[in-house]
């Protein structure tokens, strides 16, 4: 969609192994979470990565409203989601890892 351009993550910037089984943390209603990074934050550390699977009933729909509500909502219980990415099929959501206050 147009309005989340800017949180777009192109997959290029995603670490290569991030989707493999060293990574994962787990998995919850809608898909799996793996730890990894993204070129363009590298010094901020890890992200978490949660890969959709479409086979649990959430589509692109579902997918955008989910990157609507995360991205609108600022508070310290919210995880903050800082992008995206819809290539090779995948839906991604990548959120920043909360640093130490």
């Amino acid at each position: 969609m147009e309005h989340f351009k800017d949180l777009e993550i192109p997959m290029k910037e995603i670490a290569p192994n991030t989707f493999h089984k060293p990574n994962y943390l787990g998995g919850g209603g809608f898909g799996k979470v793996y730890k990894g990074e993204v070129s363009r934050l590298k010094e901020r550390g890890m992200v978490a990565f949660k890969v959709l699977d479409r086979q649990y009933g959430q589509g692109e729909t579902e997918f955008f409203k989910e990157i609507e509500m995360l991205s609108q909502y600022k508070h310290e219980n919210i995880i903050t989601l800082f992008g995206y990415c819809m290539e090779e099929g995948n839906l991604i959501l990548q959120w920043k890892p909360r640093l130490p206050s």
